[in-house]
């Protein structure tokens, strides 16, 4: 297990609740939801996940643009940078052929290239994000 980068994470860690969440992981290709998470005690037990499972890459789904830049910045705070990454929605419509902002097509080459560098760990994401090309 990697050491976690605070006080606040190491006590979550340590509870009850979290080991018996760790104890039960899900296998390749299998899902678990973490249900009742209240504040931010969701993304500390993400944070434990990955202390966890260290050379594994986790997917967040969040069900908006909004809810995945909050999500990844909490990230940030509580793991410090390089650990997550956003991996933003394009702002163009589906039949658009270019992107009006250019900052986004950077954050997506930039959360692949943590992910197949291997420095990035955790990926904040939205459904739709992933189902575009």
């Amino acid at each position: 297990m990697r050491a976690l980068p605070n006080q606040v994470l190491e006590a979550f860690y340590s509870s009850d609740a979290v080991r018996r969440l760790l104890e039960g992981l899900p296998g390749p290709g299998e899902l678990r939801v973490l249900g009742g998470a209240v504040g931010s005690s969701g993304l500390a037990a993400v944070a434990a996940l990955h202390a966890a499972r260290e050379n594994q890459v986790q997917l967040l789904l969040c069900p908006n643009p909004q809810a995945a830049a909050s999500v990844e910045t909490d990230l940030e705070v509580l793991l410090g940078t390089g650990v997550s990454y956003l991996y933003p929605q394009r702002e163009a419509l589906p039949y658009e052929s270019s992107e009006p902002h250019l900052e986004v097509g950077g954050l997506r080459m930039e959360a692949l290239e943590g992910v197949f560098s291997g420095r990035a760990r955790i990926l904040v994401t939205t459904l739709r994000a992933l189902q575009e090309r």
